[in-house]
């Protein structure tokens, strides 16, 4: 599916028709959940900055002179046997003027670095023995953060850790089967057992840290502050122009306190995640009864997350997780026939200690989207979802799939679900689903967010212009002909017309217009067996569901869209079965009673060949 650039994807896609939403009784396809209230049109809010978001310049933390390719640690065991090789056990690094390729030969290598900074033009390559061969790369002696400027390439899975963060600047470009990128420790152990196994197997953190927000200057231990004077947070900081593509079913993993994406991340049927936390990230494999096709997150003390790039998954999900996510940019997902896209923006923290246990399983959620007090971070005291002015979060189907189902494969279903104690769709923001399902909580109990039976200051806000859009496509085209079928009759369809079984028509293949049907024969097994792509099947609405403990603000020219849409036939002839009657008259298929008698087909002509018991037969 090719995408159009953000500022042209909402116009390009938004319906011409809108479904404004009103105080009379809700549609089906729109469910409020309120302890307090809902106001129309009647909320005055602030408007937020939607200035573009530079990406903090520190003074002295990333000014310090760098090696322009990764240095190894002298902790790491590995000794210099000439200018151009190093060597670890069953790992060898090879540097040539701007490039550095690290062999691996084993499924799991641990490899500890001074420093790793890539230049620009300069090159790092880890060629390991397949897709799912790990190569975790720690910074152990560095206090600054990484500069990824140049290219990173692997045909494995590549985790990088530095405590002190990470930038991939506008000229990079990272090519991996997976990324993980995080100033929080994996442990030896953790790494060993895999971080998407641990929390089932004893509850334990993926990804651990000290909960320090600011960077600090080693040497003497204040701050660092960036050139506006203030301090620095450690994160992950993505410049406009980089660019990190996964392989298919590949993943992106982004864990620090702050998370910032102005580049493009691209994981096509895989999944990219952006954990902000100060402390402590876990993991947890969904199962197949989840809508989410990959990792569930959550956070014990979150940080910020903001998304002012492009993050592309087709038929994958993309996961905001913090206590404060606010998305600006482009997040597109698609759904084909078989598989959904889905998209998660979650602000809320705190996974107990001791988890519960539901069906025999570890439950791994957050309980908490408000603080007791500030805790000095900047992020305040209760957990806020933004969507940014301008911002599109859509999950399209894949119209260009040819792919088919039948009835009875059930389409996956596209959704986009959002939570905090707050979430506010600022004016010209854009959740497209078509066909799909919105969920969006406001709760202060987010692991009982239907709990109704108190009032908070939880609130769902939609200002002016702000778009949910749900609606069915209206893009499908068939042939008139495409309506019509051919059913061969035997018993089973004429099981409750005694009076056919025997007669004429056992046998013979009639054609029927499916939206007309006929009473003469179950053709619902024919009906069934229709296959259909995932254009045709999103023609039908979706689903919006609203659910806060406090309010839901619709403002006026706020638009929540969930009308049908429509399957286009090209202008063209049906034919369907006229059959004769005992009586001599003509009946169309679709009124044939299943009670009477029939002689003949009209437009057939048939010829029994006695000699060979073969009868055979024409369409006139």
């Amino acid at each position: 599916m090719n995408l159009p650039e953000k500022n042209n994807f909402r116009k390009n896609i938004r319906p011409a028709k809108k479904t404004r939403l009103s105080l009379r009784p809700l549609s089906a396809n729109i469910r409020m959940l309120l302890a307090g209230s809902i106001v129309l049109g009647s909320l005055s809010l602030s408007s937020h900055s939607n200035a573009a978001l530079p990406l903090p310049k520190p003074a002295g933390a990333w000014a310090t002179a760098r090696s322009p390719l990764p240095r190894v640690s002298s902790a790491s065991g590995w000794s210099q046997v000439n200018a151009d090789l190093w060597r670890s056990g069953t790992t060898d690094a090879q540097f040539s003027d701007k490039t550095l390729t690290v062999k691996q030969t084993e499924g799991r290598v641990i490899l500890s670095w001074d420093s790793f900074d890539i230049d620009v033009s300069h090159l790092v390559e880890f060629k390991q023995p397949g897709s799912n061969s790990i190569a975790l790369n720690r910074v152990i002696n560095s206090a600054s953060p990484s500069k990824i400027l140049g290219t990173l390439k692997a045909n494995g899975q590549i985790y990088l850790i530095n405590n002190n963060g990470f930038l991939f600047g506008a000229n990079s470009v990272v090519d991996v089967n997976s990324l993980v990128v995080s100033t929080l420790d994996i442990s030896d152990d953790v790494f060993n057992r895999g971080i998407t196994k641990v929390f089932d197997a004893d509850s334990s953190a993926a990804f651990s840290g000290n909960g320090d927000v600011y960077l600090r200057d080693p040497n003497t231990g204040d701050y660092v502050l960036d050139t506006n004077g203030r301090r620095f947070k450690i994160g992950v900081y993505i410049e406009e122009g980089a660019q990190i593509d996964t392989d298919n079913y590949g993943r992106v993993i982004m864990v620090a306190p702050e998370i910032i994406n102005d580049g493009t991340i691209t994981s096509p049927d895989g999944q990219v995640i952006m954990a902000a936390a100060t402390d402590r990230v876990y993991l947890q494999e969904a199962d197949s009864e989840n809508t989410v096709r990959g990792l569930l997150v959550e956070v014990k003390t979150g940080g910020e997350v903001i998304n002012g790039g492009n993050i592309i998954t087709p038929r994958g999900n993309t996961t905001l997780m913090g206590f404060a996510v606010n998305q600006k940019g482009l997040i597109s997902a698609s759904t084909s026939v078989r598989v959904n896209g889905s998209v998660r923006l979650l602000a809320r923290e705190n996974v107990p200690t001791t988890p519960r246990i539901f069906n025999k399983k570890k439950v791994l959620e957050a309980t908490k989207t408000t603080r007791a007090g500030d805790q000095g971070d900047g992020l305040g005291t209760v957990a806020k979802v933004t969507l940014g002015e301008g911002s599109v979060t859509a999950v399209i189907p894949e119209i260009d799939d040819t792919g088919t189902a039948v009835a009875e494969q059930g389409q996956p279903v596209s959704s986009v679900e959002i939570m905090g104690q707050t979430v506010n769709f600022e004016s010209g923001s854009a959740v497209i689903v078509p066909s799909g399902e919105v969920d969006v909580t406001a709760t202060e109990t987010p692991n009982t967010p239907d709990k109704l039976d108190i009032a908070n200051s939880s609130e769902i806000i939609m200002d002016p212009n702000s778009l949910i859009d749900v609606s069915g496509l209206t893009s499908a085209e068939k042939s008139m002909e495409s309506n019509v079928i051919e059913v061969e009759t035997r018993s089973n369809e004429f099981a409750d017309a005694p009076v056919q079984k025997n007669g004429f028509l056992h046998g013979k293949k009639l054609r029927i217009d499916i939206r007309e049907g006929t009473p003469l024969a179950n053709i619902q097994p024919a009906l069934d067996g229709i296959k259909r792509t995932v254009e045709e099947r999103s023609a039908k609405g979706g689903t919006v569901n609203f659910s806060s403990q406090g309010k839901v603000t619709l403002n006026e020219s706020s638009t929540v869209n969930i009308s049908g849409g429509a399957i286009n036939y090209r202008e063209g002839y049906i034919k369907t079965s006229q059959l004769v009657g005992v009586d001599g008259k003509i009946y169309d298929i679709s009124q044939a009673s299943p009670d009477l008698e029939y002689v003949g087909i009209l437009g057939e002509v048939s010829k029994n060949y006695k000699k060979w018991g073969v009868t055979k037969t024409w369409t006139v």
